[in-house]
């Protein structure tokens, strides 16, 4: 299934005038896009359960070749990263490009920098929007960034990103000669790379596309005298039809929904049954209640210390800002250091302004190790509980050479 042809057909849609289409015609253009992508979110669903196994296979391996703890650390980080640059690193290119081109223009907003920015919206404008939630990014927004980026060396920026594969592969070969690799370790190690790479992969084109689709989800609105966001909570079948539920029902089945694919077939059930539903799973692999687990998790930040795994290394001082969803990265300012469950390609804006990344989530697909070295900052993941017990305002030392978050000074 190729996700980058459903990706352009999406850009045809986000530049189209849907106003002049028959319904038939929009119905028409609606499934043609919404077939191949539901069929790209199933096919690729099986490498979201291999994670762990890659994981705690290459760490096994490693082990075998190097006894200090580490030094193998340190291996794993620079083994585990993306076969080639997936979305985001392009977007960073491309958007380090126009800021050099507006510093080479004696900052100068010109017709022909403003077309440049158009298209970058295009190709890029999409990322605001994380599995339907969040904005479209803007002309403005863009440009914003630009200045922003303009005066924080970008020739240098951009230059060290386009050698951040090479320097990469180069880590890596040297680290494979030092212990000695198996053809069989070097095999599973580049499959690995392959995985992490369509791991993102999926996650860009289904973010991106359901974004690009949001002028026809618009047409669609307006045609049935709903609004976009009622659309949006719709079945594909309900949208491919217009045939929009009452937004009383949208909202019950909106608050629990559980689907499931049997036979080309897609079931739910809402309301007081999946509640009871949701429950009940959570009964089977929940040992503690929420409220108890939280309190577990809270003891361990000891002697104000947080504790978790390099991402990249260095060391910072300065203010945190939780963001627990895209809504909340104005909150971040030039030098902050962001909190977060985990980070996102729509993080990014605040990432840029951001001078360390602390997360709860780690792994080796974790989006803020990858942007982390990317951007070159301090970045420590899989704190488990970070955004429990560090709070806006705090003052805290992160040190990324020894996985270590400090907490200087509690925020009033």
């Amino acid at each position: 299934m190729d996700g980058n042809r459903i990706l352009n057909f999406s850009k045809q849609i986000k530049k189209t005038d849907f106003s002049k289409r028959t319904d038939e015609q929009v119905k028409n253009i609606i499934k043609e896009i919404l077939k191949p992508y539901i069929e790209f979110t199933a096919y690729i669903m099986p490498i979201l359960s291999i994670q762990g196994y890659l994981e705690k296979n290459i760490k096994e391996n490693i082990k075998k070749y190097i006894e200090n703890k580490e030094i193998a650390k340190e291996y794993f980080n620079n083994l585990v990263t993306p076969i080639k640059g997936n979305f985001g690193y392009f977007e960073q290119i491309e958007i380090l490009k126009l800021a050099v081109f507006y510093k080479n223009n004696k900052n100068k907003i010109t017709a022909i920098f403003k077309k440049r920015v158009n298209k970058y919206l295009i190709n890029f404008g999409s990322i605001g929007i994380k599995y339907g939630v969040g904005k479209l990014w803007t002309e403005k927004d863009i440009i914003e960034r630009i200045i922003y980026l303009s005066k924080k060396n970008p020739d240098k920026k951009l230059k060290h990103l386009k050698n951040l594969p090479k320097i990469h592969q180069e880590k890596i070969n040297s680290i494979l000669k030092n212990i000695k690799a198996d053809n069989n370790f070097k095999n599973f190690l580049k499959i690995v790379r392959i995985y992490i790479y369509l791991r993102t992969y999926r996650t860009d084109i289904i973010s991106n596309v359901f974004a690009n689709m949001f002028p026809i989800f618009k047409e669609i609105a307006n045609r049935n005298n709903v609004e976009l966001e009622d659309v949006l909570k719709c079945l594909f079948n309900e949208v491919i039809n217009f045939n929009i539920p009452d937004r009383n029902f949208l909202n019950l089945r909106n608050k629990t929904i559980l689907m499931r694919s049997v036979h080309g077939r897609m079931y739910y059930i809402y309301g007081k049954q999946a509640e009871e539903m949701t429950n009940n799973i959570k009964e089977s692999i929940e040992p503690f209640d929420s409220f108890k687990r939280d309190k577990e998790d809270r003891k361990k930040a000891t002697n104000n210390l947080i504790r978790g795994t390099v991402a990249n290394k260095g060391y910072i001082k300065g203010k945190v800002k939780v963001v627990l969803d895209n809504s909340q990265l104005h909150k971040v300012l030039e030098g902050d250091i962001i909190v977060a469950f985990m980070t996102t390609p729509d993080f990014v804006p605040a990432m840029e302004k951001a001078s360390a990344f602390i997360t709860d989530e780690g792994g080796i697909l974790c989006h803020a190790a990858i942007v982390a070295r990317e951007m070159k900052k301090p970045c420590i993941i899989g704190t488990k509980i970070a955004t429990k017990v560090l709070k806006d305002g705090d003052l805290v030392e992160v040190d990324a050479d020894k996985g270590v978050v400090k907490i200087l000074k509690k925020a009033k």
